[in-house]
């Protein structure tokens, strides 16, 4: 199934009419981000030149933790203009692309309602609230999150997820917003070759950008997608759908799915723990034991943890807790991640940590465990 290209970006029959203003608007977006991120390098030196020579002077010894150079680093004015520019860029994102999600959402609503003739499934549940953790922040600084209805039958987060991620990662995340999905999936069928799986569980599925993947890499399973956000479940089902790509989505929490033990063969999520409180991550992990068969593996991956980074890319990511609403991105950074793995009951000896090489000199990060 062919779909047409624009800007970059799959535009399938779920996408909002883009007009020339529209794809300017977030072209320049882009352009933004991208000078945004040429500055970075420049915080690097005032960290070498400036702030640790200051510190040393002042304490006697180097900074030991990403807090101490965090305010630092944030007394200094061209962190503090770079600090500036990338909040600005992260809301003229959503500027760029609200409003033409807004003006068309009648009509997206109505595509996205469900038909008999539909490859896959959408379930709801009402009495599904989202986590109080995530319910009072603006995830990624975004009005009213992902989570809120504005409307009956509401797709707007979603929709407009679908056009922000792309736009934010200036194509990062694949033609398709799935390239962390199809990086799990190729990882997986190359190391691990005779590994069938039947039944697979995308845990914070979002729009299902990198659930679909999963669809591809094995045809003969029963994909789902979990996730509290009714918006952009709509939204995920009717995408997939529209991509032609069998798939059940269902709203429930990731801490304590509604779900039959030992019910699925995979259970996978890409760039959900960093939304997770403390507590909730290690309620994910002991769900993901709780929900796979004998033999069936739990694979969550994320951003890489602190200890693999310097001070400098520390404070770049510690920098999204408290000016991007990605409160618990910090915690997770410090956070051994094969230790929640073993504390939610899988052994020791079947837990591993994976370094794949994803784009761009990055690295992606994944967390292994075997029932």
């Amino acid at each position: 199934m062919a779909f047409p290209v624009r800007a970059g970006q799959v535009w399938h029959s779920m996408m909002p009419d883009a007009t020339h203003d529209d794809i300017s608007h977030q072209a320049f977006v882009t352009t933004m981000m991208n000078q945004m991120g040429s500055m970075m390098p420049g915080n690097r030196v005032v960290y070498d030149h400036v702030v640790k020579p200051k510190f040393v002077r002042q304490h006697k010894r180097e900074p030991n933790n990403v807090h101490e150079v965090r305010k630092a680093m944030l007394r200094e004015p061209y962190t503090q203009y770079w600090s500036s520019f990338k909040r600005c860029a992260k809301e003229m994102q959503y500027m760029s692309v609200g409003p033409m999600v807004e003006r068309q959402l009648p009509e997206l609503i109505e595509r996205a309602k469900p038909r008999k003739s539909d490859l896959g499934t959408l379930s709801l549940d009402p009495t599904i609230k989202c986590p109080r953790y995530n319910s009072e922040v603006e995830i990624h600084a975004k009005p009213g999150g992902y989570h809120t209805d504005l409307t009956k039958d509401d797709v707007f987060a979603g929709a407009e997820f679908d056009r922000t991620f792309f736009v934010f990662t200036n194509g990062g995340t694949g033609k398709l917003n799935g390239r962390s999905g199809e990086t799990m999936a190729a990882w997986l069928k190359k190391t691990h070759p005779n590994f069938k799986p039947k039944k697979i569980l995308d845990m914070g599925c979002t729009i299902g950008g990198n659930t679909l993947p999963w669809v591809d890499a094995f045809p003969n399973a029963e994909v789902y997608g979990l996730d509290v956000g009714a918006p952009c479940l709509r939204y995920a089902h009717a995408r997939a759908e529209a991509l032609g790509k069998r798939a059940h989505f269902v709203q429930d929490d990731a801490e304590h799915t509604k779900f039959e033990g030992e019910s699925f063969d995979l259970v996978v999520s890409c760039i959900l723990m960093h939304e997770l409180s403390y507590k909730a991550l290690h309620n994910v992990f002991k769900e993901s034991h709780r929900l796979l068969r004998k033999g069936g593996l739990a694979i969550h991956s994320d951003q890489p943890p602190f200890r693999t980074k310097d001070m400098v890319e520390q404070f770049h990511t510690d920098w999204d807790t408290h000016f991007q609403a990605e409160p618990f991105i910090t915690t997770l950074g410090l956070t051994d991640l094969c230790d929640v793995a073993q504390k939610g009951g899988f052994a020791k000896n079947k837990i591993d940590e994976v370094f794949v090489p994803l784009m761009q000199n990055r690295e992606f990060y994944m967390v292994t465990a075997q029932k």
